[in-house]
C-alpha cells in the first residue's frame, strides 16, 4: 500500500508541475507572439530575445507535456527551466528575469542608503526580461529575487528523477 501511496503523490506532482508548465510555456508564447507582431519598429536585438523568449516557452510547454506523460526526459527539460527562473537580478549594468506559469520570490533590494526586503507571489505570470545593459532611467543600486517556487520544484524534480522511465 505504502508504493501505491507513494506513486499516486508522484503522479499527482508530476501533473501539478507539468500543468505549471504548459500553462507558462503556452502564455509566454502567446505574450512573445503580442509583442513581436506588435512591434512598429523591429530591430534586430528584440528579434534575437524573442526568439530565446520563444525557444525558453517552448522547451517549458515541452516538458509540462512529458511531465504529465511521466517521462525522465520531461523531468530534465523541466530541471533547466526551473534552474533558469531560480535568480532574478536587476543592476545599472544587467537586467534578468525568466518566469514560467508561476513565481513566488523573496529578494533585497539595495539603493543607496536604503535596503528594503520584498516578497511578491503570482500565478499565470511567463515574462523573459533581458537587458545588458540595463535601460537608461533604471534606478541605481541592486535587486536579487530568490524564485522559492523554481527552488522548491526544482529539489522535488531532483528527488524524483529516479522514479521515472
Amino acid at each position: 500500500m505504502a508504493a501505491s501511496e507513494n506513486a499516486g503523490r508522484l503522479t499527482v506532482g508530476f501533473v501539478l508541475v507539468g500543468i505549471i508548465q504548459i500553462v507558462g510555456g503556452g502564455l509566454g508564447l502567446y505574450f512573445v507572439a503580442r509583442a513581436f507582431f506588435g512591434e512598429t519598429s523591429p530591430e534586430p536585438v528584440a528579434d534575437v530575445i524573442y526568439a530565446v523568449a520563444a525557444v525558453l516557452f517552448l522547451i517549458s510547454l515541452f516538458a509540462g507535456i512529458q511531465l504529465l506523460r511521466v517521462r525522465k526526459s520531461g523531468v530534465y527539460w523541466s530541471f533547466l527551466i526551473q534552474f533558469l527562473q531560480l535568480i532574478h537580478i536587476q543592476t545599472q549594468a544587467i537586467v534578468y528575469q525568466f518566469v514560467s506559469g508561476a513565481y513566488l520570490v523573496a529578494g533585497v533590494t539595495a539603493r543607496d542608503s536604503d535596503t528594503s526586503f520584498s516578497f511578491n507571489f503570482e500565478i499565470l505570470a511567463s515574462s523573459l526580461v533581458f537587458y545588458a545593459p540595463a535601460p537608461q532611467g533604471s534606478h541605481s543600486g541592486v535587486e536579487v529575487y530568490l524564485n522559492i517556487l523554481a527552488l522548491v520544484i526544482f529539489i522535488w524534480l531532483f528527488r524524483a528523477r529516479h522514479r521515472v522511465r
